[in-house]
């Protein structure tokens, strides 16, 4: 992001071709983008309350989604292309399908009232049990998983309970390996809200999570 209303297009082949892309005012501080899975798109979400779709062939923004609270992080379906997702400063999540209407699908509650800052949209695959859609989000109580067709409210994975104050998270869709980062948590116990989302049935595959 070249500043507060602006991003900076760098190809990898040639990092001298860049180019700004001016986005307006309203559009705020930029805390999540991802490029689709086609590459022709970019999905912003942006603490002035807007979900941004931007064509990367003519650096335009072609659909906003206004929300009422800011968004902190989004995604890209992998499995359906046309839905989009965005993670929201008071921890709920939403689900946009971008053939319709401006508003959202579904709006789901997350275990905290608090920031979703990563999200990540998991292809279907039998690790993961049904071929529902299911998204791996993480806020600051570690990484959860979503049922987004089922409407379930997510879990936390399993290994993660109790670990501090999680701050970022990683995916490998290869090996559906997870790693996530934590600083300790205030004396206020968050034990009861950890119990409550542990699904004992879910069959995430762990990695390695560490404290920093």
């Amino acid at each position: 992001m070249g500043g507060m209303h602006m991003l900076n297009k760098i190809k990898l082949i040639n990092p001298r071709e860049n180019e700004d892309i001016h986005l307006p005012p309203s559009t705020k501080a930029v805390k999540d983008i991802q490029i689709s899975p086609c590459g022709r798109f970019t999905l912003l979400a942006s603490l002035g309350k807007k979900l941004s779709i931007l064509t990367m062939e003519s650096n335009n923004i072609v659909m906003t989604y206004n929300l009422r609270v800011p968004a902190w992080s989004c995604s890209w379906d992998l499995n359906r292309p046309h839905y989009v997702y965005t993670g929201l400063q008071n921890g709920m999540l939403l689900v946009f399908d971008m053939r319709g209407t401006l508003y959202p699908l579904q709006s789901m509650t997350g275990p905290v009232p608090g920031p979703i800052h990563t999200m990540y949209s998991l292809a279907q695959s039998p690790v993961l049990g049904s071929n529902s859609q299911k998204l791996l989000t993480a806020s600051s109580l570690g990484p959860c998983v979503w049922n987004i067709d089922a409407g379930k409210r997510p879990f936390l994975v399993p290994g993660f309970e109790n670990q501090g104050v999680c701050t970022s998270l990683a995916y490998g869709p290869l090996s559906d390996d997870i790693v996530a980062s934590y600083h300790p948590k205030s004396m206020k116990s968050n034990s009861t809200v950890n119990s409550q989302c542990i699904d004992p049935d879910s069959r995430v595959q762990l990695a390695v999570h560490g404290n920093r």
